[in-house]
């Protein structure tokens, strides 16, 4: 019974990511390398198809340096002073370079775009496929969590999602019926690229409000 319902929650957040994902998402193919969170720098991915570039994105590959006079290291200690004691971001490495590139500026000032992407988190961590889901739906219902730490635990939840997302196609199935969590790794790189261009454009809001509309992918999501 209680694999039955379990079984019911995952299909129910797969069914809802799918429906929201369109075939742009997917063409950064879920069977690029994927690269565990590390101290390293991300390295380059190859890119499905041409594509505009992000130039946070491209800081993020290692395509291009940090901005002149910005060091990785400082704008890693100004995140991490921000956050919850005891917490440190998941994807700490990858989002320091993505806010180094950003010069720290918030990502999340779109509340329509929190509420959409808050409801699909929360969808994904109902479903139990991976805990640390859960760990963001609690700390982003903490009202303790704001600001800018609220900002950067939305944005290493999005990473997380965004992998969960580009890898459902191949490993959907495999993640339904496991009874342990899938580890968690960095998204396709042409993945975070589109979500970043939609922050650049300020596109992050009209597919959220219309899940099935063929607008930009990453709106969907962010």
């Amino acid at each position: 019974m209680l694999l039955n319902k379990m079984c019911g929650r995952r299909l129910s957040a797969i069914s809802l990511c799918l429906a929201v994902t369109f075939a742009p998402l997917f063409n950064a193919q879920a069977d690029e390398p994927e690269m565990i969170p590390g101290d390293s720098a991300v390295a380059a991915a190859g890119q499905a198809g041409p594509q505009k570039q992000s130039a946070a994105t491209a800081i993020l590959a290692g395509i291009q340096p940090l901005p002149e006079g910005v060091s990785a290291e400082k704008v890693r200690d100004d995140l991490q002073s921000q956050l919850p004691s005891g917490y440190t971001p998941v994807y700490m490495s990858q989002l320091t370079l993505l806010y180094a590139a950003r010069d720290i500026k918030p990502m999340w000032d779109n509340r329509d775009a929190v509420k959409a992407f808050q409801q699909q988190l929360a969808e994904v961590a109902i479903a139990g496929f991976q805990p640390q889901f859960t760990a963001w739906v609690a700390l982003l219902t903490d009202p303790a969590v704001n600001g800018m730490a609220r900002d950067v635990v939305l944005s290493d939840a999005m990473m997380g999602y965004l992998h969960f997302i580009a890898n459902i196609p191949v490993k959907g199935n495999r993640w339904l019926y496991s009874n342990k969590p899938y580890a968690l790794a960095t998204p396709p790189v042409s993945v975070i690229n589109q979500w970043q261009i939609a922050l650049e454009e300020g596109a992050v809001t009209d597919v959220c409000r219309q899940p099935g509309a063929a607008a930009p992918t990453v709106c969907a999501h962010a």
